[in-house]
């Protein structure tokens, strides 16, 4: 397919997408528009927007899930659920892999308050990724798992959810982000935790050399 047909079809497919943003007091806002989601449909396939029926922004003031994927027949709904307060959002977890993912995103932790502090760029850069990963599920359950969306992601499908969110996160423009794409596949969580399992094998085999 020519380049201008794919570009009009994936304009066409990302309209048919409902977006739909929980109302939230003045006080609070969300790190991405609709203007920032038309990008959507000059980064990602036709096939895959395709699949992906609407978008729901909430806060994550009362859930611990930032991100979210439900099936309707044969397709797919998002819910992001991530909102700032003072460019603050709830520190969710206290897992390590969550919070090294804050850190590698330009979050800074205040563990005092419970709170992460966000810079707009690094802000934007976390919903994307949240977004991205969570359309990889649906992208992943059609191509491998028979259109079927059940249970919890196994690590292969989480792993393989992480590196389409980071190519994903490469095809937008970097002043949007804030980061340059030499560390952007870096900072995703399985890519990180591998680097540091790496790290780690290293120190240990020192230890018991020495």
């Amino acid at each position: 397919m020519h380049d201008g047909k794919a570009q009009l079809l994936s304009l066409k497919l990302t309209h048919r997408m409902k977006v739909s943003y929980y109302k939230i007091s003045p006080d609070y806002v969300y790190p991405l528009s609709r203007i920032d989601l038309a990008i959507l449909s000059g980064i990602l396939s036709p096939s895959s927007l395709a699949v992906i029926m609407g978008i729901r922004f909430g806060c994550n003031t009362k859930t611990t899930q930032e991100g979210r994927i439900v099936q309707r027949g044969g397709r797919y709904e998002i819910r992001i659920n991530f909102c700032l307060k003072n460019n603050r959002s709830r520190l969710l977890s206290a897992k390590k892999t969550y919070q090294r993912t804050i850190d590698y995103f330009g979050g800074k932790i205040d563990r005092e308050t419970g709170l992460i502090v966000w810079s707009p760029e690094s802000a934007k850069r976390y919903a994307f990724y949240l977004l991205f990963h969570e359309i990889a599920h649906a992208v992943y359950c059609e191509q491998f798992k028979g259109g079927k969306l059940e249970g919890h992601g196994s690590p292969t499908e989480e792993s393989w959810c992480d590196e389409y969110a980071a190519g994903a996160l490469k095809k937008l423009p970097e002043a949007w982000v804030g980061m340059s794409w030499e560390a952007i596949g870096r900072v995703t969580p399985v890519a990180f935790e591998v680097a540091w399992i790496k790290l780690n094998l290293v120190e240990f085999l020192q230890h018991m050399n020495a």
